[in-house]
């Protein structure tokens, strides 16, 4: 684990997890544009590879348990995370993250329920996985002779996780890979699943699994197979959903 400096109180800018998260705004699965944060954890996907960090870990111990609290249950957008990482002090309270500029102007970066529809805007409620089940629910080892493996995806959720750690992966079947974050000082308070390349007898890629699909309680419309390896043709509004 890398050493946070003494002036520092905010999340350590090493853990960049907005990089799990789509920078395709055009998808209507809304979720994946933020980093969700549930009973402790922090989440992040694009639906391909999904990281989740104890907050306490990736914090330094430095936020309060009531800091932590008034995060439950709520999301910050990627945007707004990725400068957060830009703040040496910072506090938390139900609006969201509190800094101050150079000339002592306070900035908010505000976080959100999801599940409720945002006051006095037209933006409806943005339903939301059930991201411990993915991680709860990973399913059973298949014998398998080979598995495809995405260094594009592999790369974004090593450096979401700290970058410069060890990494292990467990293989769990052909449905999704557990990848573990060993940091310097032994502990694993990060992980992530990375979802395999399905590959033809050539090694072509034939599709890339969605890691919250089947893994959650939300239903998602079946796609057409694509040789690029996206899975997202005229997706259609999630149903279901954790709120």
């Amino acid at each position: 684990m890398k050493n946070i400096s003494e002036d520092r109180r905010n999340f350590g800018n090493v853990f960049k997890l907005h990089l799990c998260c789509a920078t395709d705004r055009s998808d209507v699965r809304q979720y994946i544009h933020y980093i969700h944060f549930r009973n402790g954890y922090a989440y992040a996907t694009d639906a391909h590879i999904i990281v989740r960090a104890d907050i306490a870990t990736v914090c330094y111990n430095l936020f309060t348990e009531e800091e932590i609290q008034h995060l439950d249950g709520k999301s910050i957008h990627a945007d707004s995370y990725k400068q957060l990482l830009s703040e040496s002090f910072v506090t938390i309270d139900e609006q969201g993250f509190h800094a101050k500029d150079e000339a002592g102007n306070e900035i908010i970066y505000c976080v959100r329920d999801l599940s409720a529809p945002r006051p006095n805007t037209n933006e409806s409620a943005i339903k939301v996985p059930n991201f411990a089940k993915i991680f709860d629910e990973l399913g059973d080892r298949e014998e398998m002779d080979a598995i495809g493996i995405s260094s594009k995806f592999l790369e974004r959720l090593v450096n979401a996780m700290g970058g410069d750690a060890q990494v292990r992966i467990d293989l769990n079947g052909t449905k999704a890979m557990k990848v573990t974050h060993i940091s310097s000082a032994g502990t694993d308070d990060i992980e992530g699943v990375l979802m395999p390349i399905w590959l033809n007898r050539e090694n072509e890629v034939v599709k890339c699994n969605d890691v919250c699909d089947s893994q959650t309680n939300i239903d998602f419309p079946t796609a057409k197979e694509s040789e690029r390896g996206n899975i997202y043709d005229n997706p259609e509004l999630l149903k279901g959903g954790e709120k």
